[in-house]
């Protein structure tokens, strides 16, 4: 579904799924990821924060988060998120996704666009 919806048309059907099944961090997961997909960053950081709240070892989650906090700029912040991974087996694309995300990081520190970007 993703991978054919539009941004718009995911974040309509998650939020109808966060609606229905509020404490499901999948559903939430995937309406951060159509926020950002569609460059929505601070609701994309917010989703993957709530996901992680109700289940804190969702890896993908967490490296959502990362990549959201270094799209608005909060390289640090991201890297604290990608540290709280620890070093828990992930699966082949995980861990590939979380290994490009660290290159990523590389060199980078927070922007002033950084404290626009947090809540």
């Amino acid at each position: 579904f993703e991978s054919r919806a539009t941004p718009e048309q995911a974040r309509l059907t998650f939020d109808a799924a966060v609606r229905h099944w509020p404490d499901e961090p999948l559903a939430l997961i995937g309406r951060g990821t159509a926020h950002y997909l569609a460059q929505d960053y601070r609701p994309a950081i917010s989703d993957y924060r709530a996901a992680l709240a109700l289940d804190g070892s969702q890896a993908a989650a967490r490296n959502n988060l990362a990549m959201a906090l270094l799209q608005s700029g909060c390289a640090d912040e991201a890297r604290r998120e990608l540290d709280r991974l620890g070093d828990a087996p992930l699966a082949g694309a995980l861990q590939e996704a979380v290994a490009d995300t660290r290159r990523q990081l590389q060199g980078r520190t927070d922007t002033p666009a950084c404290r626009v970007a947090m809540p």
